[in-house]
């Protein structure tokens, strides 16, 4: 019994054995297999490394969009710096954002893009950054990133309406060998070809965009007039480049604006439609699919800007005139006296450009609080050197004489100001409601003797019969333009005589239709009026006897609505008269035509009508 029992744990011994055997076999082999799989394809036995490996065997995924593009690049590079990779995408260097990074979508691979950048330490600068990365100078986007900087006006904002082109458009640009100064100021769509892409351009075709870019680049283009540079064609751009500064000022002032637009005509209705396509410059060719009209270099007057070079090459203060900023100044400096380039040119300027009227650089100074009236001694000045008269630049409406005075006072005005001041001390009151038309006459009647005229004491008849006196001197006022129907030569009496006659043609028009009764009817109405007697009470009544009897009883308004006078038209065969009577009866005037003496016959006739209040309670 003991004999069985020790044979069978003999037998379990050796099965165990054996088995535990097996199981080291075994380990050995499979820590064998994991050695060859990991030195041979890099991988590990567990499932994560089988899932690495499967994923080998797919090969590169095709980036379809810009995000997977920038999340490629953010992978490569982790290498950098794990944790600050991300500032690196979305800050750009502090150029922009992601879209410069986003240019090498579907041109250039991630890791040839990006390439190898660097960390540099800027605590002090920007104490909100630990960190400033700077791209790879040998890599594609460093390469983009410093031709950026050069190609558009404000490379920090991307999306600046400062920048007229993209960052596809200036990498295309780039790659067509384009010099970076033309990408800035001219368009996209004058760099294309028809196709809509750029291609590399030979050295005369340099020349002549370069030309371009001189042209748009200068401060002229700008303050001539808004989207003019988009207006103007490329040829023409190539012209006024070869232009010195000042030439171009004089070929752009020669543009002619009229109402509507045609062949070399141009309007500023048009730039007004040039701002509804301003984000359409974005796009290739804009300005050929909107098919607007263009501004040719025939539609400049090539003939003053050559009479302008000759004046500059004999007068020098010509080119100042025309220049601008930094360039006036230095030009200044090249041809004044020593003594005035040490102080402020400004206040000198004016001056030296109109030596002969040396109160204009005083004019600007005496400005005061007034910004409308400060800068006009030096503009005056501009015109002066570029060959106008003193009277040309007060628009006509001075003498020669008179606008040498102007020019040498010591406060601005203007020209009809100045002609007013000057009358306003004859006068002896302000002048600045007569036109200056009527000021010039005025000035014309003093010169030739006739200002008794205006000052003489004259009595005419008025209401309620009185006789009012005046002189045309209380009406200057009434005068205007076109009562002086022979210009300067005409008289004073006729003069004042057309404007009472228009005055009252303005009232007739006014109240020609008015028909109320003015007043009650007066007691010696109860009988019957005379034969050919009519009673006038009513506004259109007057008007109508005052245009056809030649005289001013429509201005009796007034007194016949307050019913202190009473008016009556007769008209017989002797002939038509006017007559008023007061409250009381009594005549107080009895005039014919154009204010002549009544007929006998109507005379008569008034002495003849009883309008006593005993005749009217006969009557009754």
């Amino acid at each position: 019994m003991m004999s069985i029992i020790f044979e069978l744990g003999t037998s379990a011994r050796k099965a165990r054995t054996d088995e535990a055997g097996a199981r080291r076999r075994e380990g050995s082999h499979m820590f064998d297999v994991s050695k060859m799989v990991l030195s041979d394809y890099g991988v590990t036995c567990d499932p994560g490394g089988m899932a690495a490996f499967a994923r080998s065997l797919e090969g590169p995924r095709k980036l379809t969009s810009k995000s997977q593009y920038l999340k490629a690049c953010a992978r490569v590079l982790r290498r950098v710096s794990p944790r600050e990779h991300a500032a690196y995408i979305q800050s750009s260097d502090g150029l922009g954002d992601h879209r410069l990074v986003n240019v090498g979508w579907n041109r250039v691979s991630p890791r040839e893009w990006v390439g190898q950048p660097t960390i540099t330490r800027f605590t002090d600068t920007f104490p909100g950054q630990s960190a400033v990365f700077a791209p790879d100078p040998s890599s594609a986007f460093g390469r983009f990133l410093a031709y950026w900087t050069r190609a558009v006006e404000r490379p920090t904002i991307v999306g600046s309406d400062h920048n007229h082109t993209t960052p596809e458009q200036v990498y295309e640009c780039m790659r067509a060998g384009i010099p970076a100064r033309i990408v800035r100021w001219v368009p996209h769509y004058r760099l294309v070809s028809r196709d809509g892409k750029a291609h590399r351009m030979g050295p005369g075709r340099l020349r002549y965009m370069t030309d371009v870019a001189r042209a748009l680049r200068r401060a002229s283009l700008g303050r001539a007039a808004p989207g003019l540079s988009d207006a103007l064609a490329t040829e023409c751009l190539r012209r006024l480049g070869q232009l010195c500064p000042e030439l171009q000022t004089v070929a752009l002032g020669t543009l002619q604006w009229v109402d509507g637009v045609g062949p070399g005509k141009h309007c500023r209705a048009y730039w007004s439609a040039q701002e509804t396509y301003t984000r359409a410059r974005w796009e290739v060719c804009a300005p050929r699919v909107l098919n607007v009209p263009r501004i040719r270099s025939r539609d400049i007057d090539w003939e003053a800007v050559a009479a302008a070079q000759k004046l500059m090459q004999t007068n020098p203060r010509v080119r100042i005139v025309h220049a601008m900023g930094k360039r006036q100044r230095d030009l200044f400096e090249a041809t004044s006296s020593p003594a005035l380039r040490r102080e402020n040119y400004t206040d000198h300027l004016a001056a030296y450009l109109a030596p002969a009227f040396p109160r204009l650089a005083q004019w600007d100074l005496n400005c005061g609080s007034s910004t409308a009236k400060c800068g006009e001694g030096l503009r005056i000045a501009q015109r002066i050197a570029r060959g106008e008269s003193p009277a040309q630049i007060s628009g006509g409406v001075l003498t020669s004489e008179e606008a040498h005075k102007w020019l040498n006072a010591e406060h601005y005005s203007e020209p009809a100001s100045y002609l007013h001041d000057a009358l306003t001390d004859r006068v002896g009151q302000p002048l600045y409601s007569v036109p200056t038309t009527v000021v010039r006459w005025l000035l014309d009647v003093e010169r030739r003797g006739d200002w008794h005229l205006i000052t003489r004491l004259r009595t005419c008849a008025g209401p309620n019969g009185m006789r009012v006196q005046g002189r045309f001197l209380d009406r200057l006022d009434e005068l205007r333009e076109e009562d002086l129907v022979r210009g300067l030569a005409t008289g004073v009496v006729p003069a004042f005589e057309r404007a009472k006659e228009r005055f009252e043609a303005l009232r007739l028009s006014s109240v020609k239709d008015d028909h109320s009764p003015l007043h009650a009817p007066p007691y010696w109405h109860a009988a019957p009026l005379p034969e050919g007697v009519m009673w006038l009470n009513s506004a259109a009544a007057l008007s109508v006897e005052g245009a056809a009897m030649r005289h001013c009883v429509l201005t009796y308004v007034a007194v016949a609505k307050a019913g202190d006078s009473f008016l009556y038209s007769i008209c017989t065969e002797a002939g038509r008269s006017t007559l008023e009577l007061s409250l009381f009866g009594r005549v107080r005037q009895h005039q014919g035509i154009a204010r002549r003496s009544a007929p006998d016959a109507h005379r008569e006739l008034v002495h003849a009508w009883d309008r006593s209040p005993m005749a009217a309670r006969r009557t009754a």
